[in-house]
């Protein structure tokens, strides 16, 4: 599952390692983009496209999944705990985001969540226990927060 999907970067690669993925985005133009590339490159077997709101899609769907990618999906009230319902048990969440002081991402206005502030949001999850959970950087360019999570 790769939630926030865009044109694909992550989906490509879980579909490359042989995983059926869904990708989800809010833009029919992304999906469409994702679609053509996965056809043009080869990469569209297993592979489901879906257009809509992130957060109505979580809410609604009935599948659980053994593997979740949320990459930068700032602003999403909820997102966080809703990529962690998702998963089946033993089923794992890799979840990607800028960290507050980091010079890339989204702009000032929009909430930038610590290590804390993961921490808390993956702790209202029954269920879930936080694997990984570190600040990384690369130099003074990119500074990210990065959990990897499992269901029990």
């Amino acid at each position: 599952m790769d939630l926030g999907s865009g044109t694909g970067r992550n989906t490509r690669a879980l579909v490359e390692a042989g995983l059926r993925t869904t990708a989800v985005d809010f833009s029919p133009t992304a999906i469409a983009a994702l679609w053509k590339r996965a056809l043009a490159e080869g990469w569209d077997r297993g592979l489901l496209g879906i257009t809509g709101d992130l957060m109505e899609w979580m809410e609604s769907t009935a599948e659980h999944y053994d593997l979740v990618v949320g990459a930068y999906l700032h602003g999403v009230d909820g997102a966080l705990e809703g990529a962690l319902r998702l998963l089946r048990p033993g089923g794992r969440l890799l979840w990607t985001t800028h960290a507050p002081e980091s010079p890339h991402g989204p702009p000032p206005h929009v909430p930038r969540p610590d290590v804390d502030a993961v921490r808390a949001e993956a702790a209202r999850v029954p269920g879930i226990t936080v694997e990984r959970l570190d600040r990384t950087g690369r130099g003074t360019h990119t500074v990210d927060i990065v959990l990897l999570a499992r269901r029990g």
